[in-house]
């Protein structure tokens, strides 16, 4: 799913991704941004996600404004999500001339999340040249209500921020 723009209530349920998601270029522009996850790039409001695995290699070269960047998905916006889990290993190479999140399971996300799980390797080199870069084992960062969230995957962080890199086993940042 590249992006669920609705309000109207949608499920998506038992669904899995086991293979590899590449992307590698530039996006050029004012407020150009990649969104990007081994199931989804971006799932609006009034969607709930159940029993959701990734186990697909996610990795991103790419030079943007932003980068949304997640295991499982890269934004979500104040949606009900439960048991999502992911194995793969997420890479970020490029160079952000904004904020840059990357999670292992969502690189972003608002509303209620229970049983979050991540035993990917989360490997940064890419930079961010003006602001934040956000760094969670499970969300980068997080305006949601979280119960049972869980990294064991390891992270390797080689990359560089002009301003702050928020770092968290689990959470980058909880706004």
């Amino acid at each position: 799913i590249g992006y669920n723009n609705t309000s109207a209530t949608k499920v998506i349920k038992n669904t899995s991704n086991s293979g590899v998601v590449f992307a590698e270029g530039t996006i050029s522009g004012d407020g150009q941004h990649i969104r990007a996850g081994g199931i989804f790039g971006y799932c609006k409001g009034g969607t709930t996600l159940t029993s959701l695995t990734n186990s697909g290699a996610v990795t991103i070269k790419i030079s943007s404004d932003e980068v949304y960047l997640g295991g499982i998905g890269g934004t979500t916006s104040s949606l009900t999500a439960e048991t999502l889990t992911n194995s793969a290993k997420i890479t970020y190479e490029g160079t952000c001339a904004g904020p840059c999140r990357i999670g292992g399971c969502l690189a972003q996300g608002s509303g209620t999340y229970t049983t979050l799980e991540n035993t990917g390797e989360i490997v940064v080199t890419g930079t961010t040249t003006a602001d934040y870069m956000y760094v969670g084992g499970v969300v980068g960062i997080n305006a949601a209500t979280l119960n049972g969230v869980i990294n064991r995957g390891t992270m390797n962080l080689a990359g560089s921020s002009k301003k702050i890199y928020q770092v968290g086993g689990a959470i980058g940042y909880t706004s």
